[in-house]
């Protein structure tokens, strides 16, 4: 049975396709023939025929023999010459694979391709001994064998050639990697010759280097030959002439080129050597080179092998710009990402940090670096790297700037260039350390704001010519963003320094002024400087009298303080002694005791008290005088205090020394005020005790006289004695109420007034409470001496005629205004009463006095039987800060 006949269910089927397809057919045919007539009729003669073979096979597949020998009869009316014979037994030698190829690429075919081409086959082995024996009459059939091996080898090598280029096309389509893509054409080239030994090797133009990638000998791949330059080897003649060559003998070859054998080959004698160029527009992309185990190579073998060097070569530049778009895009997108982080940070040593670590996790750079200029423009220092371990190392690295200095970076700071080296070993400017050994190569970008080099980007690699325009664009773009993102960091970080010097001065001053007393406005006063300093002791110093001693008076100490503040509390300062505080005090400007000389003679006091560490002098002055002087200490060595930073301690000293002066003020007015309360205390001492002493000792001598003659006057004289002798004693003990006032030079007056009230309670056993909102400051000494009498005044009366159970106090300050309240539930007067003097010596005239005096105002309100209320409200003079309004303090007695 026939190859036809298993095909017996689908013949039909099978010659309906080929007929419907017979043009596609041809078409392939043609293609794979590869024939290209120069005459228009033998183009036309040759399709006819082709055509007229694939209407033949249709019918062959139906049964119709005789088909072959009019094939044979076609044939033989063209008296075909032995050439065309051969070409003919050639063309049907590939017409299997031309249906294979053509059908293959059919959608919905109901035949089986695999099971149509051997019919195929079957069917030109018949052609072709239709054709043979008519041709071969009278010659032996063992010729014609020979000839018809020959023929199949040369098909043979036809399709294998053939196969092999359309494998490298489709590789070329769709492989992007290298080296896949050079394992698939040693792959194919070993189907049509010997791959045992072959290479594909890459050109440097720039180098002029040639480099295999892929190196087969003797059947094995050499990795460990792979990526070593070749040097002048036969490789590199091809490269540079950009022409194939073939030769019959390599080593021979090698000699008349003046080019070094292959190590690899050189040990193999005489052989055929071949190699082509891979050429893309002008420029060599590499070699690729095969040797013969014998015979020479001819010339299809060279143009087989251009062809694929050609293909191999679209493909390498296909991947390298599918490669060098990909990575522009991951490089885009990166610093798009980048931007994004970057804009999201103020403090400029978190961003200088984390920039350094997104650039490497997103680029995939070995190393980055950044580096900043200093403020004085000299020197460039490292201030992040990528890797933790190399910036504890490396971080505060220094280099001074300029093109003849060491170091590629200092380089770029100076130039405002960028450098891209592609070996660090071979310039003379680069600078290595023990954490960057394995560095190969260097890019060093600088980063500009409007011209000004405020740092430099740079970024290392372990490979040498590692960097290329993209990554310099890249890094450029990324510079840009960093001026950019550091230069808004500055701007936050001077405007966020702005504000906190404002605030910083404004709530010193008002801590220091919330209170009249020195002592707390010069504790308040050292703590704010500490803070505006930003250390952690301030130690303040007032000048005596005399102007040339300056005493330790207050002293503030951070949590965690190791330095000893037991010296400066005990070390009192002469002016005289040390050069350093006379010249503070004298010119009144600060002095940074960072640059106190090294020679402690030259300054042996303030040495002493520093022991060690660093500060800031600072003149305390008020109204063109000095009073004295802060010392702001950190506890170790440390950089000069900054301008800004000395210009807000300054003001924050200045703002402070007026509160100093004030308290000193306050101070000898609330003494003055009180010896004056004094005096006036002992007058009215004077004015009523003494003259009510004189009438007891009248009224009792009036007695003794009396008393022999007239003992009923004696005895109204003695008890009119003993009743003035009941009211001074009244007197007596509202004159030592008086004298308690002397409290307010030792405390506030909300404090006096809650004293005044428990004692009132524990003296009367009446229910009393006291509340005071608003006032956390002091007042003046007279308004606060005032309130406190009327409040002695107003419970005196209470206790004497009220007959109350229950007695509140209450102070409030708001806008501006102070007042004091006094009410009880205890038996009243009416209203007719209320401009009399109800008793008591002093009563509620006394209280309206004072309040009079006081520029205030005295609202009184009572009912009979419902108790009385008192309100005095004067102008706050003196206060310095209220608390907030809900802020209470409740006392109940």
């Amino acid at each position: 049975m026939t190859t036809r006949d298993s095909l017996s269910p689908h013949l039909r089927a099978a010659a309906a396709a080929i007929l419907a397809h017979r043009e596609a057919i041809r078409v392939t045919w043609e293609s794979l023939l590869d024939l290209h007539p120069q005459e228009k009729a033998a183009q036309q003669a040759i399709s006819e025929q082709l055509d007229a073979c694939i209407v033949s096979f249709a019918g062959y597949l139906l049964g119709e023999d005789p088909s072959i020998s009019s094939m044979a009869d076609r044939w033989w009316d063209m008296g075909p010459t032995r050439e065309q014979a051969a070409d003919a037994a050639v063309a049907l030698g590939l017409f299997a694979e031309t249906l294979r190829r053509s059908l293959a690429r059919v959608p919905g075919l109901r035949v089986d391709v695999a099971r149509l081409v051997p019919a195929a086959s079957e069917f030109a082995r018949d052609v072709l001994g239709a054709i043979f024996v008519r041709e071969g009459a009278g010659t032996s059939e063992r010729d014609w064998t020979r000839v018809v091996e020959v023929l199949a080898r040369v098909r043979r090598r036809r399709m294998a050639r053939v196969s092999a280029l359309t494998d490298i096309a489709h590789a070329v389509s769709t492989t992007q990697n290298p080296d896949d893509l050079f394992e698939q054409v040693h792959a194919a080239c070993s189907r049509i010759f010997n791959g045992d030994d072959f290479s594909i090797s890459l050109y440097d133009a720039a180098t002029r280097a040639v480099v295999p990638h892929l190196l087969y000998v003797g059947g094995a791949r050499r990795h460990d030959l792979e990526g070593q330059a070749l040097g002048s080897s036969l490789h590199w003649v091809v490269a540079e002439t950009q022409q194939p060559l073939a030769v019959a003998d390599y080593l021979a070859a090698c000699a008349e080129h003046g080019a070094v054998p292959e190590p690899a080959y050189a040990a193999n004698g005489a052989r055929p050597w071949m190699a082509a160029p891979m050429v893309q527009g002008d420029q060599t992309i590499g070699v690729i080179a095969v040797f013969s185990p014998l015979l020479p190579f001819d010339w299809e073998d060279v143009e087989i092998l251009a062809g694929i060097a050609r293909h191999t070569a679209v493909a390498l530049e296909n991947s390298r710009l599918l490669r060098q778009q990909q990575r522009r895009t991951e490089q885009l997108r990166a610093v798009n990402q980048l931007a994004r982080r970057l804009a999201a940070l103020r403090d400029p040593d978190t961003l200088l940090s984390t920039a350094v670590v997104l650039i490497h996790q997103l680029l995939g750079y070995s190393a980055v670096s950044l580096f900043l200029v200093d403020d004085a423009g000299d020197t460039v220092s490292l201030r992040a790297h990528s890797n933790p371990e190399t910036a504890r190392q490396l971080l505060g690295l220094r280099f001074p700037i300029g093109a003849q200095g060491p170091g590629i970076v200092a380089a770029v700071a100076a130039s405002g260039q960028a450098a891209v080296v592609a070996d660090v070993s071979q310039d003379p400017r680069y600078v290595g350390t023990p954490a960057t050994a394995d560095t190969r190569s260097e890019t060093a970008v600088p980063i500009l704001r409007e011209g000004q080099v405020l740092g430099v980007l740079d970024v290392q690699s372990t490979r040498l010519n590692a960097f290329d325009a993209d990554d310099l664009t890249t890094l450029s773009t990324i510079a840009d963003q960093l001026a950019i993102a550091l230069e808004n960091a500055r701007l936050f970080h001077e405007e966020h320094e702005r504000s906190r010097a404002l605030a910083l001065m404004l709530a010193t001053t008002r801590a220091a002024g919330s209170s009249l007393v020195l002592d707390e406005v010069l504790e308040r006063l050292a703590e704010g400087l500490a803070e505006a300093a930003g250390v952690s002791n301030c130690a303040i110093y007032l000048l005596d009298e005399d102007g040339q001693t300056l005493m330790p008076t207050a002293i503030a100490t951070g949590p965690r303080t190791s330095f000893d503040c037991g010296r400066l509390r005990g070390t009192v300062l002469r002016v005289d002694e040390s050069p350093t505080i006379r010249s503070v005090l004298a010119q009144r400007e600060p002095f940074s005791c960072c640059r106190l000389p090294q020679d402690s003679r030259d300054d042996p006091v303030l040495e002493r008290l520093l022991a060690g560490g660093c500060g800031l002098a600072v003149p305390l002055a008020a109204k063109g005088r000095v009073l004295g002087l802060a010392l702001v200490i950190a506890e170790q060595q440390c950089d000069e205090f900054t301008p800004d930073r000395i210009q807000l301690i300054r003001g924050v000293a200045d703002s402070a020394g007026l509160a100093v002066e004030n308290a000193r003020l306050y101070a000898r007015t609330h003494g003055l005020a009180i010896a004056e309360e004094r005096g006036r205390l002992a007058q009215e001492i004077h004015d009523t005790l003494a003259q009510g002493l004189t009438a007891i000792s009248l009224h009792l001598d009036l007695a003794d006289a009396y008393l022999p003659h007239k003992p009923e006057q004696a005895s109204e004289k003695v008890r009119r004695a003993l009743e003035l002798t009941r009211a001074n004693l009244e007197e007596v003990r509202r004159s030592v109420l008086d004298l308690r006032a002397a409290r307010l030079h030792q405390m506030s007056l909300r404090d006096a007034l809650w004293r005044l009230v428990q004692s009132f309670a524990a003296e009367t056993g009446i229910d009393a409470e006291f509340t005071a909102e608003g006032l956390t400051g002091r007042l003046s000494a007279r308004v606060e001496i005032g309130l406190y009498r009327i409040a002695e005044e107003a419970l005196c009366n209470v206790r004497r005629h009220a007959g109350a159970r229950h007695v509140r106090v209450g102070l409030t300050a708001a806008a501006g205004q102070v007042s004091l309240t006094v009410e009880d539930d205890g038996v009243g007067f009416a209203h007719e009463d209320v401009g009399r003097d109800n008793g008591g010596g002093f009563g509620l005239m006394s209280i309206r006095e004072r309040a009079r005096l006081l520029r205030g105002t005295l609202d009184l309100s009572s009912v009979p039987g419902a108790g009385t209320r008192l309100v005095v409200t004067i102008p706050a003079e003196g206060v310095l800060h209220a608390t907030p309004v809900g802020k209470n303090e409740d006392t109940t007695a």
